[in-house]
């Protein structure tokens, strides 16, 4: 940047013209304010375009908007840059103290070379819809004042009251509203320290409540596999069940909305150090990682304090870096109520875990190959997805276990129904296939019912 906000605050300001030089050098504090506020709405919405201040770009030759770029640009105060094309120019301009006063300003000979041209002219937030509203009875005094000059024959006069009505025409599509008004574009050039940490806070909390929708979905999701799975074996009832899940899923939307807001936070301080180092360290994932480290131990800390937890288990939780999302012992539990038959149930319920586990994983698995996605979110994600990928290792150790300790004993009726039913696919019998299919079916509920 040629100047930061603290470059313009540094600004000379002449005794007798204190007012108006403040006035001018808080339109270049606008150009940055405004020039920030835009890439940090593009960024939150995902769009590619970045705004930069024609002062910070090297002079180029547009075929659409011609010369522009270099410092003391004459045309453009800010350029929109996307995909390294120039999509958008436009001049800043916070003039008059009022809306009606500015209006008139821009309809002057001053500004006749942007007008004319067709440049964008951007106004401070508090002025446009004064000045878009003061537009309508301008061109009708004037229609009125044009219409009186031709009753009387005076073609000049007319001519000249057209071209008036053309220009106020051509501002009234040329407006733009700036993201900055008068007050905090002067507060910026008095101020620019506490309008930094104003504006650090305002994206954060951005990014903040974007995070809370995503991790308040990611709880949700946790907790409801969880819930479904106590209510069905019969730990929880369906009031306490539901409860647990919005309690669960409001967790999420506050602790997602946390770690955002520090993370967004602290990148955005360290990118405003004087050092170099600490800018390039604020491109990294560092700031991420201090955020989720701080929130994750200071829940830990927390419950400590307040009794909830002892030393030990404070240590526990401080090394483990989370819990998993369920156990399978509750799913088999659940599958051997649904199905009162021995290994049957317990199978089904280890099966419908591990299907659970691994359809949110698949979920999970999915927002990762969206190509907009943050960061901070693209990180809160995996971290989910390493704690799935704990549950689905459980569900297929129970799985395992369970065909070792259950079924070993019919491993041989298996063995001979498989190869029964291999032959007869190999000769083409189908009828053959599923007569035998249906034969060592019988003989293993009859072998289950014996065992009952």
């Amino acid at each position: 940047m040629q100047k930061s906000l603290q470059g313009i605050a540094g600004s000379k300001v002449n005794p007798d013209y204190v007012y108006q030089n403040l006035r001018q050098q808080a339109g270049y504090s606008a150009e940055v304010l405004d020039t920030a506020r835009t890439n940090a709405d593009n960024i939150i919405n995902h769009d590619r375009t970045r705004a930069f201040r024609t002062d910070d770009l090297s002079t180029r030759n547009d075929p659409r908007f011609g010369r522009i770029g270099g410092v003391n640009e004459q045309q453009y105060d800010q350029a929109l840059i996307r995909d390294g094309e120039i999509v958008g120019a436009s001049q800043l301009k916070f003039v008059g103290s009022s809306p009606e006063e500015a209006l008139d300003k821009l309809a002057g000979k001053k500004f006749a070379k942007y007008i004319d041209n067709g440049t964008d002219i951007t106004v401070p937030s508090d002025y446009y819809d004064g000045i878009k509203g003061a537009i309508p009875g301008k061109i009708q005094t004037l229609q009125e004042q044009q219409a009186k000059a031709l009753a009387k024959g005076n073609q000049e006069l007319a001519q000249a009251k057209a071209r008036q009505i053309e220009r106020y025409r051509k501002i009234d599509a040329s407006l733009r509203r700036s993201k900055v008004s008068n007050s905090e574009a002067m507060q910026a050039r008095l101020n620019p320290t506490l309008t930094t940490v104003k504006n650090i806070a305002g994206i954060s909390h951005q990014a903040g409540l974007q995070g809370a929708k995503f991790g308040a979905g990611i709880s949700g999701g946790v907790s409801l596999v969880r819930n479904i799975s106590a209510y069905i074996s019969g730990e929880k009832d369906f009031g306490d069940a539901a409860i647990d899940v919005v309690i669960d899923t409001g967790k999420g939307a506050v602790f997602a909305y946390a770690s955002n807001f520090s993370v967004t936070a602290l990148t955005g301080c360290m990118k405003n150090f004087g050092s170099g180092l600490m800018r390039s360290v604020a491109k990294s994932n560092l700031p991420a990682q201090v955020a989720a480290a701080v929130l994750e131990t200071g829940k830990t800390l927390f419950k400590f304090a307040s009794g909830e937890i002892d030393g030990l288990e404070c240590l526990e939780e401080l090394g483990q870096k989370g819990a998993n999302m369920t156990t399978s012992a509750v799913f088999a539990g659940l599958g051997q109520m649904i199905i009162p038959i021995p290994v049957v149930g317990a199978l089904a319920g280890s099966m419908i875990g591990y299907a659970l586990s691994g359809g949110f994983y698949g979920e999970l698995m999915n927002s990762l190959k969206a190509e907009k996605l943050s960061r901070e979110e693209r990180i809160r994600i995996e971290h989910e997805c390493s704690e799935a990928i704990k549950a689905l290792k459980e569900y297929r150790a129970k799985l395992e276990s369970l065909v070792s300790q259950y079924l070993i004993e019919h491993i041989n009726a298996f063995h001979t129904a498989f190869d029964v039913m291999k032959e007869a696919m190999n000769l083409g019998d189908i009828d053959g296939f599923i007569l035998k299919t249906q034969e060592y079916s019988h003989f293993y509920k009859w072998e289950m019912n014996c065992t009952n």
